[in-house]
């Protein structure tokens, strides 16, 4: 019995030995492709690396992993790639703490400090550093509330019978709409009634300014209810189109340079319907998601991957911040990149609203 229990205890040393060994060739395959955008050679590995077994070996865990569906050979005689499930697997092993240098962290909020404070000036900045730090392209959404909610307005007199109504929400957006009245109004009455509703109406949602009973003159009625039309406006328009930055940087990468795929590549990013079905899967807000090539159950995506995650006050305002690359892209850098713009646009708008 003993002896049958050391033999045991072998036999489960050796399997570990071998699922290290294997987990250890898996992540320096994907680690080469990553850098070379080559097929992987048992060589190159036996050369480069002291893995301490015999080439013979190598090849042996190598046909192992071919046999699990993490690794493929496009040709017979050439080397082996990572299949999508082998960079699942990567991603979930990396470390979930992962930070962008100190270097890059003071460049981002150098940067930042230089901006005047503007939301959309912010979202325009974020999708332009990500994308260079990225190497691949960057997507980020304006910052939107789920239920849009008046801040204040303000009319202007164009006419004696036209005025600008100006239509502020709490979602750090501005509309602008034409009002025609039927008798001539100056500025005096424009200002009063922009503060009486400004009064009544502030922080509200259009169903909230709907269910409040008060008897309004047919003017201030008229403006009242043009501000209900632009809030539900606002509330039915799902996803604005992201700002994009980086698809030269994508495009200029070795997947990408057959014409046929980088046509396909720039029709997918005129068309970006795809991307709200893909954010829709977004959670919570501190959730990094990553989608790996069929993964996002898109086709055009299917050898594309997506790091996305969402930014701003928790059940408040918020967006999406993301990068789109090919499969084989340096996800440690890229989910670490993203973290740390979903953190600094998080805090960039809390502060904004604080101030206002």
């Amino acid at each position: 019995m003993r002896k049958f229990s050391r033999l045991t205890g072998r036999v489960l040393k050796m399997s570990r030995a071998l699922a290290a060994r294997q987990e250890q060739i898996l992540r320096i395959v994907i680690q080469e492709y990553i850098a070379k955008a080559t097929p992987v050679a048992s060589e190159t590995l036996v050369r480069n690396y002291q893995l301490g077994v015999s080439p013979a070996t190598v090849r042996n865990y190598m046909a192992r992993l071919e046999e699990q569906g993490y690794l493929s050979r496009p040709h017979t005689s050439s080397g082996i790639v990572p299949m999508a499930k082998a960079y699942r697997h990567y991603v979930q092993s990396l470390a979930q703490d992962l930070e962008i240098s100190q270097a890059e962290q003071h460049l981002i909020n150098k940067l930042f400090q230089e901006t005047e404070g503007d939301a959309e000036e912010w979202v325009r900045l974020a999708a332009s550093l990500l994308a260079r730090l990225a190497h691949n392209t960057a997507l980020v959404t304006m910052p939107k509330a789920p239920t849009a909610r008046l801040k204040h307005v303000e009319l202007v007199s164009l006419a004696d019978r036209l005025a600008l109504l100006i239509v502020v929400l709490h979602e750090i957006r501005i509309k602008q709409q034409l009002l025609s009245f039927a008798e001539t109004v100056n500025q005096d009455e424009l200002t009063s009634i922009a503060n009486k509703i400004n009064t009544l109406f502030g922080a509200m949602t259009s169903g909230e300014i709907r269910r409040k009973k008060i008897q309004l003159l047919p003017l201030e009625r008229n403006v009242v209810d043009t501000i209900i039309a632009v809030i539900e406006e606002q509330d039915r328009t799902g996803m604005e189109r992201p700002y994009l930055e980086g698809l030269r940087l994508m495009l200029n990468q070795p997947e990408f340079l057959p014409s046929g795929r980088m046509l396909s590549i720039m029709e997918l990013m005129e068309n970006v319907e795809w991307l709200s079905s893909i954010l829709l899967r977004q959670t919570k807000e501190s959730d990094i998601k990553v989608l790996i090539g069929e993964e996002s159950q898109q086709e055009a995506l299917r050898d594309l991957s997506v790091i996305f995650g969402r930014y701003g006050i928790p059940d408040d305002i918020g967006g999406t911040i993301g990068v789109l690359g090919p499969t084989r892209m340096d996800y440690g850098h890229s989910i670490a990149a993203v973290r740390y713009f979903c953190r600094v646009l998080s805090n960039l708008l809390a502060d904004l609203y604080q101030r206002n």
